[in-house]
């Protein structure tokens, strides 16, 4: 499987794949320690999932993946609106927020 994956990753890539691998990775990238604390500790699995998915199976099968794909595509899509000017991004942790450290309830005297 090894050899599977060394192919695919020392094949030339088109220039609209390189483009947009590295748009989505500045994106992901962009502002990351402003970003909800859930949804950074959350996309942290695809690190040990793409190193596992190096040796143990192949690196375009999308299936291996499915646990990071929403914090993952929620980080972008938080870098998009902060580009595009949103002030005020309200997120909604599915926790008490009273629980962790890291995370502040917000009431409406703190706005």
């Amino acid at each position: 499987m090894f050899d599977h994956n060394l192919g695919l990753l020392t094949r030339p890539w088109s220039i609209s794949t390189l483009v947009t691998w590295a748009l989505l990775a500045a994106l992901f990238a962009y502002r990351f320690y402003e970003k909800p604390w859930l949804l950074r500790v959350a996309s942290g699995m695809i690190v040990p999932l793409l190193l596992a998915s190096l040796f143990l199976g192949y690196l375009g099968e999308l299936r291996g993946y499915y646990e990071v794909y929403v914090p993952v595509l929620a980080l972008i899509a938080y870098s998009v609106c902060v580009l595009m000017g949103y002030q005020q991004i309200e997120t909604i942790a599915p926790i008490n927020a009273s629980s962790v450290k890291r995370i502040r309830a917000t009431t409406d005297a703190n706005r």
